[in-house]
């Protein structure tokens, strides 16, 4: 699984893994941090409009909604051991 995160493509597995940290980091940020990792990987920059991106944002804003999704991130080694 490891091997898996050795390209720069996949960065944001382990930074999200990280437990507490990336909660910190994007708190009050997260239209900042939904926006840019949306466009740095968009094929079609304009297949996202601005006011999509800003529902995703206020998404992730909500209280326990972070976590929330970088828990998906963080079962991945058990899953794995499955």
């Amino acid at each position: 699984m490891e091997a898996n995160f050795a390209t720069p493509n996949v960065w944001h597995f382990p930074f999200h893994m990280k437990r507490g940290l990336p909660e910190r980091l994007l708190f009050g940020r997260e239209y900042a941090y939904v926006s840019t990792f949306i466009f740095d990987r968009a094929f079609d920059h304009d297949a996202h409009a601005i006011e999509v991106v800003e529902v995703f944002a206020r998404a992730l804003a909500q209280p326990g909604k972070t976590r929330g999704g970088l828990e998906w991130y963080r079962a991945f080694p058990a899953d794995h051991a499955y």
